[in-house]
């Protein structure tokens, strides 16, 4: 679970890690409020979990309560990489001295713990790295042992960051244990020209198989509504920045598909696993929570050779969509698909194998697709059939 920037910055506050001052805002009339509350220039940031913010526009600054709400109501609604901002952060402006790199996380291929430090904050870590990897210092972290205050020390001076940042850093892998996280990141954890050292942006993943251990429902009211429905109905959903929806019932069946559709040139707009054995009628639900909007092209299926074939569901804007007539028009000529009617369907009123009419009644659950022999051929030019998983296009 990633947690917003006002979420991670209220868990810093409750482990001594110092944050501006500032509280979350949802009109821009709320955010007038807080910014007259401060009596000090502001900066309005958009909430949202992506990054590049800035590049896009997301935090403005703004000199009064007037300006904060004019910046507010700029901010609120904006579309930052496919994520709507529907919340900002009013804070004090704070003017950094310097700005570094602080980071924990778990290390999945090593199997350990991991500290990311580096005197060059403020920006896109991977740039960072890609630019110049010897400026980000790397130390596994022993979990027996974890991180005291000489280790803290001894990470910060290898870092070339002030001994004062030390405190921090041990604040930081002290978040991490107390709240079962799988990354605790602070970029840019800055010095403020008074010698300060404060955590201007946050950024903390949870991990969900720990949420037992803690009351995490106020996190989860406020986490994104699509992977919210999700997790409601048991499914494993991730939003990312493509336009091919991928579900399959298995993770590493659904992983497979995303290499796939990578190595055709597309991009995958999610990952979205409902499970091993999943009921056949529990599908046209799971596949609502991964097509809510019209920027999904194409959706691909993965399933074992035990569950059912491979069903695509389509949106309101394709050739294939939901009402009879335009069924009837697109029939197997835009995409290679030939129109079947589902046996868990209610309705039975074109025979199964073939295109649907166009004066048949509506079908009370969404169509199954099946291949013709074109695209048939066009799968198995790159189908990963070593994963052992068949690929719905």
């Amino acid at each position: 679970m990633d947690l917003y920037e006002y979420q991670a910055k209220e868990l810093f506050g409750r482990h001594g890690i110092p944050v501006p001052a500032g509280r979350v805002a949802a009109t821009p009339a709320e955010a007038r409020a807080i910014a007259a509350e401060l009596d000090t220039p502001v900066v309005i940031k958009a909430q949202v979990k992506t990054g590049g913010r800035g590049k896009a526009g997301g935090i403005r600054p703004a000199a009064g309560p007037a300006a904060a709400q004019a910046e507010a109501e700029r901010v609120i609604g904006m579309d930052i990489k496919g994520h709507t901002a529907h919340r900002v952060l009013v804070e004090a402006a704070t003017v950094p001295f310097e700005e570094y790199y602080a980071a924990f996380l778990v290390d999945r291929a090593e199997g350990a713990f991991l500290a990311m430090v580096s005197a060059q904050g403020g920006m896109e870590i991977e740039e960072l790295a890609a630019r110049d990897p010897d400026a980000i210092v790397k130390l596994p972290i022993d979990p027996a042992t974890g991180v005291d205050a000489d280790t803290a020390r001894q990470l910060a001076a290898k870092a070339g960051l002030p001994e004062a940042t030390a405190e921090v850093l041990e604040q930081l892998w002290h978040v991490l244990v107390a709240e079962d996280a799988l990354l605790v990141e602070v970029n840019p954890l800055i010095c403020t020209t008074d010698q300060r050292i404060m955590a201007l942006d946050g950024k903390v993943t949870l991990d969900d198989n720990a949420a037992f251990r803690h009351d995490r429902e106020r996190y989860a009211e406020q986490s994104d509504s699509l992977e919210a429905r999700a997790r409601a109905k048991g499914l494993n959903y991730v939003k990312l920045d493509g336009t091919v929806g991928v579900i399959g019932n298995g993770a590493g069946l659904v992983m497979s598909t995303l290499d796939v559709v990578a190595g055709a040139g597309a991009d995958p707009a999610n990952f979205l696993d409902i499970g091993g054995g999943a009921p056949p009628r529990s599908w046209p639900t799971d596949w609502r929570s991964s097509w809510p909007t019209p920027t999904y092209g194409r959706c691909w299926s993965t399933s074992s050779a035990a569950s059912r074939p491979a069903t695509r569901w389509p949106t309101a804007s394709s050739p294939h969509s939901n009402s009879s007539a335009s069924a009837a028009r697109a029939g197997p000529s835009s995409y290679g698909w030939t129109a079947t009617t589902p046996r868990w369907a209610g309705a039975s009123s074109a025979t199964p194998g073939t295109r649907r009419s166009a004066r048949s009644p509506p079908w009370t659950a969404p169509p199954r697709w099946r291949p013709d022999s074109r695209q048939v051929r066009k799968w198995r030019s790159f189908s990963p059939r070593t994963a052992g998983c068949s690929c719905r296009a």
